[in-house]
């Protein structure tokens, strides 16, 4: 008998070990930095590459994010109903009621007219790669853009403008191919020099799969057009970052005369969930 509850004992120790380093079992830790704050306002925004949702369904992804109560989440590879006359909800419809985030808007470019013929998510009811925001606030002005390069085509970014605390943001979600680190003919640049150095809004934000790592000379030549990490921003960057194989390919940036700065955030990968970390940032508005 002894030696029963022994075993017992150890099996349950076992389990808790395994409960303990169960990727998706706990939020990100998200301390409220309100003195920072108070010197002018704060939004939480996220990015997530949700891969089709081969790994997982717009239910486990939100049910992840919820904790983190964001203002503002953009998508990419966020996939759409086969079926628009289906009776089922779309993928960011189920997201956005669960986040409690009733604006969205979804783009109709996906990432190299990958389809369903590319494949679909793990229900076999949605396919393709848009982009996609979200926001607890109304979304106006949305355009989804063409963006121009090499690699694959094509590529766009989605856009759209939100007022928060009276203050006017624009939102790019983005999904564009690498570089190999070379910036001439890269989409990065088209987006550097079309875009990007033409927007006239006070504050934008940039944000999704670059396909880059941030050292790349082609982030070099965006940051040059105006343009900053929010995570770089950050105190213990490399406790902040999960590692990724990749490297980090997803990123928030925004434009430098904003007077914003990255105060908190994380960049996070959950393998269950999909096959890209998520990454979210506070950024001070002052």
């Amino acid at each position: 008998m002894k030696i029963e509850k022994f075993l017992s004992f150890i099996c349950f120790l076992i389990l808790m070990t395994c409960s303990s380093n169960d990727d998706s079992s706990s939020p990100d830790p998200d301390p409220d930095p309100v003195n920072q704050c108070d010197a002018g306002f704060c939004i939480k925004v996220a990015t997530y590459n949700v891969a089709v949702g081969k790994k997982a369904t717009p239910l486990a992804i939100a049910t992840r994010l919820q904790p983190l109560n964001l203002d503002v989440l953009t998508l990419t590879e966020c996939p759409t109903l086969i079926d628009p006359n289906s009776p089922d909800k779309d993928f960011i419809e189920i997201i956005a009621e669960k986040l409690e985030m009733p604006y969205w808007e979804i783009g109709t470019i996906s990432s190299s007219d990958h389809w369903e013929a590319w494949g679909t998510d793990i229900s076999g009811k949605y396919h393709g790669k848009l982009k996609a925001i979200l926001s607890k606030t109304p979304l106006s002005n949305s355009e989804d853009i063409a963006l121009n390069g090499s690699g694959w085509s094509p590529a766009s970014t989605l856009k759209a403008t939100t007022t928060i605390e009276s203050k006017t943001i624009t939102i790019y979600a983005l999904h564009i191919p690498g570089s190999n680190d070379t910036v001439t003919g890269s989409v990065h640049k088209d987006l550097a020099d079309r875009i990007i150095a033409n927007e006239t809004s006070s504050n934008f934000i940039v944000t999704g799969d670059f396909n880059d790592i941030p050292s790349n000379a082609t982030m070099s030549y965006i940051n040059d057009k105006g343009m900053s990490n929010a995570l770089d921003d950050l105190d213990n960057l490399a406790d902040r970052i999960d590692d990724y194989t990749p490297g980090r390919i997803d990123n928030i940036l925004y434009n430098t005369n904003s007077n914003a700065k990255g105060i908190d955030g994380f960049s996070t990968y959950v393998s269950s969930l999909s096959d890209h970390p998520y990454v979210w940032v506070r950024l001070l508005y002052k």
